[in-house]
């Protein structure tokens, strides 16, 4: 599942047009360090259960790693900060933690390539 995800209509998937490019805010990393298993595919759907509607998003997701770039309306790194810190307080995602990054302006413009 990696890649660009959710569908807003039109020529843009969730944010994300057709180049690639996601107007976005933030740049979350969340890392699984607990027992078991990892699977960054139902942690990604999990922790995306927990946003905000009004936010849109890219994704990359690995075994053990997930990557978000998030933007919308109120979408400030504090904010997303926040958000992601009760998310990760679910039990479901209790072996995640965040780690921290810098937000778009640290380079990256583009959502991952498929």
């Amino acid at each position: 599942m990696n890649g660009v995800n959710g569908v807003n209509g039109g020529d843009r998937v969730n944010g994300v047009d057709r180049s690639g490019v996601l107007r976005r805010e933030v740049r979350v990393e969340v890392e699984h360090r607990g027992p078991g298993p990892p699977d960054g595919e139902i942690a990604v759907v999990r922790l995306l259960a927990r946003m905000p509607s009004t936010w849109r998003y890219a994704h990359r997701a690995t075994p053990g790693r997930l990557t978000l770039w998030i933007g919308g309306p109120g979408a400030t790194p504090r904010r997303v900060g926040e958000v992601v810190v009760a998310a990760l307080g679910d039990p479901a995602l209790a072996a995640w933690h965040d780690v921290p990054v810098g937000d778009a302006s640290d380079g990256g413009a583009s959502a991952p390539a498929g």
